[in-house]
């Protein structure tokens, strides 16, 4: 999965966004249908549950990792480029970087960290606690898909005017994209608030 992602960003930076776009359709489905067959053992296939779910977790994420290299090295080609690695960096750009890299490290730990204290205790309440926090993850992973986009994109537009040098044009639509996600997080929270009675309702 770090290398699908590392290829999809390097891949949207090269004004190649719908091939990510396909690859990740093409790996839902074989990963949707590979399941169909593994789970409950159709055309064929032994019946394998739980194992087979896993199996067609991890077939689906190698496809999907061999279908980006193979377009990533496509479009290396057809641009007439070349790969370069330069990882050294002297302290000062190794201090800013840690300065950018700590606080999302923390802010990443922490929030894994309050999702399984919210998964403990929501076990240990009985079921339906559990199954009601379990609904609730639909409308989080749409939540935060959409405000994931807008932070995908602006990171690359953001990069890439700072790989030309263009340092005035990007802190300029940093903070345009910033201004974006305030409103955007506010609207969405207006109107998870407004549509929860006909999602769930108390009995």
């Amino acid at each position: 999965m770090a290398g699908i992602s590392l290829l999809s960003v390097l891949l949207r930076c090269m004004d190649a966004a719908t091939l990510p776009l396909v690859v990740s359709f093409a790996a839902v489905g074989c990963n949707t249908g590979l399941n169909y067959l593994l789970i409950f053992g159709k055309c064929g296939f032994p019946a394998m549950g739980v194992k087979g779910a896993a199996l067609a977790s991890i077939v689906s994420q190698i496809a999907a990792l061999v279908l980006l290299v193979v377009f990533f090295i496509r479009v290396l080609k057809k641009k007439g480029r070349s790969l370069h690695f330069d990882i050294g960096m002297d302290r000062a750009h190794g201090m800013q970087y840690a300065g950018i890299l700590l606080p999302i490290l923390v802010c990443e730990f922490l929030w894994s960290l309050g999702e399984n204290v919210y998964a403990g205790i929501y076990g240990h309440m009985g079921t339906d606690a559990c199954a009601a926090m379990t609904m609730t993850g639909c409308i989080q992973g749409l939540v935060i898909g959409a405000l994931s986009g807008v932070s995908q994109a602006a990171g690359i537009m953001i990069g890439k005017q700072l790989g030309n040098g263009d340092e005035e044009g990007a802190y300029r639509d940093a903070k345009r994209f910033m201004g974006c996600g305030v409103i955007g997080s506010l609207l969405l929270s207006v109107a998870l608030i407004v549509l929860a009675p006909a999602y769930v309702r108390r009995r």
